[in-house]
């Protein structure tokens, strides 16, 4: 059985800074790694995701997943969150499930 290692990119944001996607794609790849887990966190990084859809064919690595966090509080408009629902809207890969529709 072969057993497929990905690594969700939470240590590629520090105090100094964030490492762009392709440089954390680049060393994922070159440590090792079969596939990224993507963190967004909010909805004011999700340009990010539409770059996911190259990732096989630049770098060799699958998309294990996507990390958002949404804060209901803030509301549907409120930046952080529109970008979420962006997101769930145009994710190549991914069924669209209407959720204004089926609350």
């Amino acid at each position: 059985m072969v057993y497929r290692v990905y690594a969700m990119d939470f240590s590629f944001y520090n105090s100094m800074g964030i490492y762009s996607f392709e440089v954390r794609c680049e060393m994922l790849k070159e440590i090792g790694y079969d596939a990224t887990h993507l963190s967004i966190w909010h909805g004011e990084r999700w340009r990010d995701a539409e770059k996911l859809s190259s990732v096989k064919q630049k770098y060799g690595l699958d998309v294990a997943g996507v990390y958002v966090v949404l804060d209901l509080s803030l509301g549907e408009s409120h930046p952080r969150n529109e970008g979420i629902l962006k997101l769930l809207e145009t994710l190549e890969g991914c069924r669209l499930w209407n959720w204004r529709s089926n609350p």
